[in-house]
């Protein structure tokens, strides 16, 4: 929700490779924090990954209990901004993400859901510096990444 709703897709048994898609430009933070609301707004905004995690086997799904995973995910923005009202009021960020998580799911065999969530670390690679930026920009940096899956 915070950083856009995610439609991802999972395989495999106990070790499982996962995809998903995210609207980066429909999450709280991204179109409150990210960008100023009041003068900016996203013309595209999404983000694609691909990853492998290990779950610990428990309960009948044998996907119950602590999992370990891998990620990278590449994201997209294309901003037209009132910050810059002479020539090019747009600018795009790119950037790729390594992620390393750690989680726990729980699941019920009586109604066939599962409920689970993840905390982690990432390292952001910027491609290019924006437009704004000043002097102090990194293009590396941590960044702490969160999930709640509800299946």
């Amino acid at each position: 929700m915070f950083f856009g709703p995610t439609l991802g897709l999972e395989l495999g048994g106990q070790t499982r490779l996962t995809t998903w898609y995210r609207a980066v430009g429909l999450g709280l933070l991204a179109t409150e924090v990210f960008i100023d609301p009041d003068k900016e707004s996203y013309d595209q905004a999404h983000g694609i990954g691909a990853g492998v995690r290990w779950y610990g086997g428990g309960g009948a799904s044998g996907l119950d209990g602590i999992w370990y995973g891998l990620a990278l995910e590449y994201l997209a923005t294309q901003v037209t901004s009132g910050h810059f009202p002479e020539g090019d009021n747009q600018y795009r960020t790119e950037a790729l993400l390594a992620e390393g998580l750690v989680g726990v799911r729980w699941g019920s065999d009586g109604w066939g859901h599962l409920l689970g969530g993840g905390l982690g670390l990432a390292y952001e690679l910027e491609f290019a510096k924006p437009t704004d930026a000043d002097d102090t920009f990194q293009r590396v940096y941590p960044v702490l990444v969160y999930e709640v899956e509800v299946f």
